[in-house]
């Protein structure tokens, strides 16, 4: 906590150093969890906000395009806390190929919509990267790649460059 409180005490500082200010009312510091653009954040890592996974859960099935379209969007914001989402909407998103002019919903549309559902509501969770941990990779070919993540502050932007070393018996 000393660290954190010295990070935060190192941002006011810049701030008050290039004149841009807070409104005290609208800051909270020092707190165990977070609700940030529909994410809940705290030291375990990033899932989803509770009241997002309930309208997830309650969500009908669409009967029209843009009904579809809706549920797509709502969960293609949320798609990196569902591992293979794309292939589990692969089904709803061929209903919209070639710009159809109604829905003609089908059985495998409707697994992978219960599929979406419950991959959203069994409560995924990103866990916050260890900075000082090997990090490992898995790429779509499966192949099994070792990284170290570095990230630094560079012209008021965060960089994270990720050193890959390939196996030699490939």
């Amino acid at each position: 906590m000393t660290e954190h409180r010295h990070h935060v005490a190192e941002v006011l500082k810049r701030l008050r150093d290039f004149q841009l200010f807070l409104k005290a009312e609208k800051c909270s510091f020092h707190q165990p969890s977070v609700q940030f653009l529909g994410y809940h954040i705290d030291s375990s890592g990033i899932r989803m906000g509770e009241g997002k996974v309930d309208a997830i859960r309650n969500w009908p099935i669409p009967t029209t395009i843009k009904e579809l379209q809706r549920f797509l969007g709502f969960s293609n914001f949320y798609r990196r806390l569902i591992l293979n989402y794309s292939i589990i909407a692969s089904p709803l998103t061929h209903l919209l190929r070639h710009k159809p002019k109604s829905l003609s919903w089908t059985p495998a549309a409707t697994q992978a919509f219960e599929s979406l559902k419950k991959s959203f509501t069994t409560s995924p969770l990103l866990v916050h990267p260890d900075p000082e941990k090997p990090l490992d990779l898995f790429s779509p070919t499966f192949l099994h790649l070792h990284c170290r993540t570095f990230t630094w502050l560079f012209n008021k932007h965060y960089i994270t460059c990720i050193l890959v070393s390939v196996p030699s018996d490939l």
